[in-house]
């Protein structure tokens, strides 16, 4: 009889195992990689262009005055906290679409292997079906109430 589980490795797909796991991997890292400098692009932009706006204060009025001029920095800082949460988006909704596209891959990947057990199981079924053999059991009613009208003749003698 054939072993359902045994599987023809020629049938395996390539992208099986390791090979995922590090292509997986390679992804996040390489959006990470690129969530990471554009953050840091970001805020070293910010640092050095707002630090040029601010006029560097001389005395202590001057630098209590510096505390007026953040709310001109404001509208700025909003509109490029809006374009990094958005390049932020699309980095993160391109790495869920090279996932899915791995994930999708790897699923069609099994269908050689999965029509391969199936056809297996089938064959196997067929198999058993063909050979096997009614096994003849007494009939054990037959034999209980034999059994006991013996005992229960047995007994009044």
């Amino acid at each position: 009889m054939r072993n359902v589980h045994q599987i023809d490795e020629s049938l395996a797909p390539a992208s099986a195992g390791g090979d995922v796991t590090m292509r997986m991997v390679a992804i996040l890292a390489r959006g990470s990689e690129r969530l990471l400098r554009l953050q840091s692009d970001m805020a070293a932009s910010k640092l050095a262009g707002n630090a040029q706006r601010l006029e560097t204060p001389v005395n202590v009025t001057a630098a209590m005055a510096t505390a007026w001029q953040l709310p001109a920095l404001y509208s700025d800082m909003f509109e490029q906290a809006a374009a990094l949460a958005r390049d932020s988006y699309h980095v993160m909704s391109q790495m869920h679409v090279e996932l899915a596209d791995l994930a999708f891959e790897c699923m069609a990947a099994q269908g050689p292997v999965l029509a391969q057990v199936i056809a297996g199981s089938n064959a196997t079924f067929a198999e058993r079906r063909s050979t096997s053999v009614v096994i003849d059991f007494p009939d054990r009613r037959g034999a209980l109430a034999r059994e006991k009208a013996a005992s229960s003749r047995s007994r009044k003698r």
